[in-house]
C-alpha cells in the first residue's frame, strides 16, 4: 500500500514523537531500513555534525539531542536549554566538570554534544553569544543599581 505525501503526515508524526516516543522511534526505524542512507542524509541537512550510526537504531549521543529550524535556535532535545548558553558557560568554566556543575540536570553527553555542535559552527553560536553580552551590557549601562 502506497500513500502520497501530504504535510499533515509529517505533522502528525511529530506529534506522535511527543505522545508515543516509543512508537515513533520503530517508525522512523522501518524508514532508515527502509532507506539507507536517509538518516545520514537528513542529520546533515540539519545541521547536525557527529559521527553518524552506521546501524539504524543506534544511539549515538548528540544526534538527536540538538534541534535545528531555520528560524530558531539549536537546543538539546530533552531540556530545551540553547546550545550557546552551553558553550558560553563552557567557555568561561573552561572545563566539562564546570558545565556539570552549572547544568546538574544535563547529561553529560548532551553537554559534550552542544560543544561539538559549538565548535562545527562556530560563527552561529559566537554570534549568538554575542548578541546576548551585548544586551546585558546595555541593560546594565541603562540600570546600574541593578543586578
Amino acid at each position: 500500500m502506497t500513500h502520497q505525501y501530504a504535510e499533515w503526515q509529517v505533522a502528525e508524526l511529530a506529534k506522535l514523537g511527543q505522545s508515543d516516543r516509543e512508537r515513533a522511534e520503530r517508525v522512523l526505524n522501518a524508514l532508515w531500513s527502509a532507506v539507507p542512507g536517509l538518516f545520514q542524509d537528513l542529520a546533515r541537512s540539519a545541521g547536525i555534525h557527529a559521527e553518524l550510526a552506521e546501524t539504524p537504531g543506534t544511539t549515538v549521543p548528540g544526534l538527536a539531542l540538538v534541534e535545528t529550524q531555520e528560524s530558531s535556535v539549536a537546543r538539546l532535545t530533552e531540556s530545551r536549554i540553547a546550545v550557546w548558553e552551553i558553550v558560553r558557560v563552557h567557555r568561561r568554566t573552561g572545563s566539562i566538570e564546570g558545565l556539570i556543575a552549572a547544568f546538574p540536570s544535563v547529561e553529560r553527553d548532551e553537554l559534550e554534544a552542544a560543544i561539538d555542535y559549538g565548535i562545527q559552527n562556530q560563527s552561529e553560536i559566537d554570534l549568538l553569544i554575542e548578541r546576548y553580552e551585548s544586551m546585558i551590557e546595555h541593560r546594565r549601562a541603562q540600570y546600574p543599581y541593578a543586578r
